[in-house]
């Protein structure tokens, strides 16, 4: 019995004189803050309290930022301006009774300048539309993990859509929402938070709120379709259709038809809804179709784009006929067709074309000989043609052919010896003609049974 309360006696006695002993290490070596949380650029005081000896801030980067400052017990960190770099575990260390004691704390640190900037990207907004929201942050950090959070009238709602958009150190972050009114929408109010995630415990956030005031005349105002192709001949139907209080008027028009509407146009209205429809389009139905709705109070304009697609029309050929030799032929081909037409050339003969120039132009084409030759004439055919079809057109030309000047010195120097003969000719003929003509007049005037008055002359028997 005596030797155990001696023997307690000694162990109270160790505990006296070594206090470490009695408080535990958690309670001889204290670190304050527990868990410092700091904006950059802002200063920051880590202080380190022991029991025993005199504790030290030890180094646990390359270099322990800022200015260390130690009494009896008791040392002080102090950093003037944080950076986003001094986010780090620091350690403060002690030796008590030849025994080492440390204890660790994380410094975080954090960047959030101002609150988030929300603004509205649909402009005049109306009850029953989809409005759109974007909330932005600018220069946070840590940029690991970042929320962002929308409200309407307090009430939580989900984020469509979040973008964060990295740089370094620091990070810019957008989200937007998009939200559908109705028709009791008026006066709605919308709050974006945005949350940083620390490494420590906690986090830092900050919110900002914008009222929007919606005009309830007109909502939910759609045409369809918006833009389409059609083949001529095909029948068209385009839909317009809107909402509001009171219920909307919808009116057509095209802008190149003037004020009045076509009479082949078959419209149907209903309540806040109307159809235009055209039984067999024609090429000159494309363009922009407009449907107007108006309340009184209130009045918008959605429209809708027709192309009418047609295949070769209005086709000609001009440039035939007759040309002489070495005059220069133009043809030209045209015609009308959506999509716009393909125009190429041949030769019904398959003549040379190594001389042919072809210019073409929107609906257009032109070929072009600058020096007629023989070999030029014939039949030219244009194609005008496109997806939707095709058309051939043919031109017949003649070449005249001409003399050239070295013919024409040859017939002139034929011609001289034959005119002159021909009129040596014409004299014999003449003087003939008069000798005869005097000879049978003498015969005529000479009396019956006269005789020759010459000399009598005897012929000899043969």
């Amino acid at each position: 019995m005596r030797r155990k309360f001696a023997s307690l006696i000694c162990t109270l006695s160790a505990l006296i004189q070594n206090p470490v002993l009695v408080t535990g290490r958690g309670e001889f070596l204290r670190i304050s803050p527990i868990a410092p949380v700091v904006r950059i650029g802002e200063a920051v005081e880590l202080r380190c309290v022991a029991l025993c000896g005199d504790p030290k801030w030890e180094q646990t980067m390359d270099s322990t930022p800022g200015k260390v400052t130690s009494s009896a017990s008791n040392s002080v960190l102090r950093i003037d301006k944080v950076l986003e770099t001094y986010e780090n575990y620091y350690k403060c260390a002690v030796i008590c009774d030849g025994i080492y004691y440390q204890e660790v704390v994380f410094l975080s640190v954090y960047s959030f300048p101002q609150n988030p900037l929300v603004k509205l990207q649909s402009l005049n907004p109306e009850s029953g539309q989809t409005v759109t929201l974007e909330c932005s942050g600018r220069d946070l950090y840590p940029c690991y993990e970042i929320s962002v959070l929308w409200y309407l009238n307090l009430e939580l709602l989900k984020c469509e859509k979040q973008t964060p958009i990295w740089y370094h150190p620091t990070c810019n972050v957008a989200s937007q929402l998009n939200y559908t009114t109705n028709s009791r929408n008026r006066d709605l109010t919308f709050t974006c938070e945005i949350r940083l995630g620390l490494t420590s415990k906690g986090s830092r956030s900050r919110n900002n709120s914008l009222e929007m005031h919606l005009d309830i005349g007109l909502y939910n105002i759609q045409i369809e379709p918006t833009h389409t192709v059609q083949q001529a001949g095909n029948p068209l139907s385009i839909s317009c259709s809107g909402g509001g209080d009171p219920v909307p008027e919808i009116t057509w028009r095209k802008p190149d038809s003037g004020s009045r509407t076509p009479p082949y146009w078959n419209i149907t209205r209903g309540t806040g809804h109307s159809t235009l429809y055209i039984n067999e389009l024609e090429p000159q139905d494309g363009g922009v179709y407009i449907c107007e709705v108006s309340n009184g109070r209130n009045s918008t304009e959605r429209q809708s784009s027709v192309d009418v697609w047609y295949g070769p029309r209005n086709v000609s050929i001009d440039g035939g006929g007759s040309a002489r030799e070495s005059e220069a032929l133009a043809l030209t081909c045209r015609g009308h067709a959506n999509p716009e037409p393909n125009i190429t050339w041949a030769r019904a003969n398959h003549g040379e074309r190594r001389r042919w120039e072809i210019s073409n132009s929107r609906g257009r084409s032109e070929l072009r000989i600058d020096a007629l030759g023989p070999e030029d004439q014939g039949i030219y055919e244009c194609l005008v043609e496109n997806k939707l079809g095709d058309v051939r057109l043919k031109a017949q030309v003649d070449v005249e052919s001409t003399v050239k000047p070295e013919q024409k010195a040859i017939v002139l120097g034929l011609s001289v010896p034959l005119a002159s003969l021909s009129g040596f000719g014409f004299l014999i003929y003449l003087i003939r003609k008069i000798l005869l003509k005097e000879l049978m007049k003498r015969k005529l005037l000479r009396p019956e049974g006269s005789t020759s008055k010459g000399p009598v002359t005897q012929s000899s028997p043969c």
